[in-house]
């Protein structure tokens, strides 16, 4: 059996494995022949395939692999396109400021957290539908959350994050019964730290005019407007929180 592979993660996998008997690792072609009696032959392809699941799950140990770099030192890091679903081992980069994730298949941002030098985040084209380890995170300078699955419910969580710019296009949930202008206003009102939503600057104007909007005028009541005063708000309105990083 030959298995060709782009992932590093699996060639990192296979280099672990290499005492099995019959595998024999090609690493300039990333070919692997799998050389085993017709028993041995079957349990080596549910091995390979358990090799295939565990690798896309985020961890230490593969951050290194793939970093070649101690991870105490680690600042910035390429993971797009490796089919990686769940997060994890970012505890061990404390200087890690930019995380490229997008194009893979996380729905949890569970492990982001810690990640605690975070400034620089591409999460976008994935399946997130959670964002409540990010809202731990204090403060990001570049958010990238285009092309998921949130809903305005989640975008709430992100209501004491400071934000330079985020980005929250290609979120069906977040369009669906909203003009472009609703989904915007919706938006300024559910992120009042955030500098910039989908690149465009929020203006002091705009701000006031979905505060006034949501607390006084016709949104009063209305499912964002009670988003607002949830619990996930903690007691403050739009106004007391006021302009994010103005303040």
């Amino acid at each position: 059996i030959i298995i060709y592979t782009n992932y590093p993660f699996f060639l990192y996998f296979i280099r672990r494995i290499n005492q099995l008997r019959g595998l024999r690792s090609c690493a300039d072609s990333k070919t692997y022949h799998v050389k085993f009696k017709r028993e041995a032959h079957r349990v080596s392809l549910n091995l390979l395939l358990h090799i295939i699941s565990i690798m896309r799950i985020l961890r230490s140990d593969l951050l290194h692999e793939l970093s070649k770099s101690p991870l105490h030192t680690l600042e910035v890091i390429d993971l797009r396109r490796y089919g990686i679903c769940k997060l994890g081992g970012f505890a061990e980069c404390p200087n890690l400021h930019t995380i490229l994730l997008s194009e893979n298949s996380i729905s949890s941002l569970q492990g982001i957290e810690d990640a605690t030098a975070a400034w620089n985040l591409d999460l976008s084209k994935n399946a997130i539908v959670d964002v409540e380890s990010l809202s731990k995170l204090p403060a990001l300078g570049w958010l990238n959350l285009s092309n998921n699955n949130l809903t305005y419910e989640q975008v709430a969580k992100l209501v004491n994050t400071s934000i330079v710019d985020v980005t929250l296009e290609h979120n069906e949930s977040l369009h669906d019964g909203y003009s472009q202008l609703e989904y915007r206003r919706n938006l300024v009102y559910l992120l009042p730290k955030a500098w910039c939503i989908d690149h465009c600057f929020v203006t002091s104007e705009e701000r006031k005019k979905a505060i006034d909007y949501f607390e006084d005028g016709e949104g009063k009541g209305s499912d964002v407007a009670k988003l607002a005063s949830d619990s996930v708000r903690k007691g403050k309105s739009c106004i007391q929180l006021g302009s994010g990083m103005f303040h």
